[in-house]
């Protein structure tokens, strides 16, 4: 999301074989529970209006939390939705300096991206410590069951 030049081109061949057919196949039951579980809140909520817009970024995170992380976003997915709007609405559009100015010369908004990308890294950072914690917590589980 925030990646540039050689960092996305690092990026992009690290992540390719995870994109695979073969790979995503694995994905795909993930992928449709979220969104039948979607579309059960939806139709609970038939009544009332619906900001489907937010309703389909809950829904991609959800994805993206299960099938990247193994786990749900009930605990981390407001906070992972206000990073994603955050960046959107701020971060991710040119401005005015951003064009005017030589590339090598950062634009202010450059400063609050390079901010946003450290405040970002750290939230990842705690997901994935998260997961290997849950992960190892897990092993245990199945050694003291086996034994």
């Amino acid at each position: 999301m925030i990646a540039e030049g050689r960092a996305w081109k690092h990026q992009r061949r690290t992540l390719a074989p995870a994109f695979t057919p073969r790979a995503v196949t694995s994905l795909v039951p993930h992928m449709i529970a979220v969104t039948d579980e979607t579309i059960a809140k939806l139709k609970a909520a038939s009544s009332a209006p619906v900001d489907l817009r937010e309703a389909m970024q809950r829904m991609t995170l959800e994805i993206a939390g299960r099938t990247m992380f193994s786990f749900g976003m009930d605990r981390h997915g407001a906070a992972l939705r206000d990073f994603v709007m955050e960046y959107g609405e701020r971060l991710a559009r040119p401005h005015f300096l951003d064009l005017l100015l030589p590339l090598g010369w950062p634009s202010p908004q450059d400063f609050s991206r390079a901010r946003f990308r450290k405040r970002w890294t750290r939230f990842v950072a705690m997901l994935m410590a998260e997961r290997r914690a849950a992960g190892k917590n897990e092993a245990r589980r199945r050694a003291i069951c086996s034994t």
